[in-house]
């Protein structure tokens, strides 16, 4: 597993665990010389130890990438404001119990002000470009189908949409190994992390300046691998508008 923060990956890794006990299976968020030189240069200015999921990708980084070595990899798309609004609520807020609105009210303003939104459209330039070769915004995908098999020299990757249902991705990831069924688990949700009515209220209160959602939903990201009327869906969640188009879905996953 290869992809951004907070996009489903997990529950896709325990499954993997699960149905594959004896495969080699790694969970990784960056692969890039720079990105990795990056975290530990922070850990180690602030005085923490390093990780050990960044000791993983330098040590996959170095008998994977820098070897010569075959791959499969599975990555994941998440529709922008669900992804970022699941990444602020678990690195910058914590646990919360019982708030009054105001409190509520002034989290939606943090986020709103203060998170770096465009995270999530850098990514795949930023890790695939570099590490596989593939600028993933020009890859063809079936936005119809909501995942996509690619085969960049030794490596083969399989790209998913976060909001398909279970049944879709476990099938696809089941065909993409050639493996009969794929036992899935559901793993890591936010609101198990924290109180689930304190993320429910963000939600419900919280309501995207339309200049930012034209930022996010205009992006390349965003319109490659979703189609115009899951597109409208979103924005009409976050900005609060009645919408004709197709309701989105999302998964609190991360």
């Amino acid at each position: 597993m290869h992809q951004m923060g907070k996009v489903g990956s997990r529950s896709v890794v325990d499954s993997l665990h699960a149905s594959l006990p004896d495969a080699q299976i790694e969970h990784l968020h960056t692969l890039t010389e720079a990105g990795l030189l990056a975290v530990r240069a922070s850990c180690e200015s602030r005085g923490k130890p390093v990780p050990p999921h960044v000791i993983d990708a330098e040590r996959v980084r170095r008998e994977v990438i820098d070897a010569g070595v075959e791959a499969d990899v599975i990555t994941l798309v998440r529709e922008p404001v669900g992804r970022n609004v699941s990444a602020f609520f678990q690195n910058s807020v914590g646990d919360l119990w019982e708030v009054p609105d105001e409190q509520i009210d002034e989290l939606c303003k943090r986020f709103i002000e203060g998170y770096a939104h465009t995270q999530p459209l850098q990514w795949f330039k930023r890790e695939f470009d570099h590490v596989y070769g593939i600028n993933m915004h020009e890859a063809p995908f079936d936005k119809s189908v909501g995942t996509r098999v690619y085969r960049a020299g030794r490596f083969r990757v399989l790209v998913l949409r976060c909001e398909l249902s279970d049944e879709a991705k476990s099938t696809a990831i089941a065909s993409f190994l050639s493996v009969p069924r794929l036992e899935w688990v559901r793993s890591n949700e936010t609101g198990d992390k924290i109180q689930r009515h304190v993320y429910a209220r963000f939600k419900e209160r919280l309501r995207m300046p339309e200049a930012l959602l034209d930022q996010l939903y205009i992006s390349a990201y965003t319109r490659h691998f979703y189609p115009p009327d899951a597109i409208a869906g979103f924005r009409a969640k976050w900005s609060k508008r009645p919408s004709h188009g197709e309701a989105a879905s999302g998964s609190l996953s991360g």
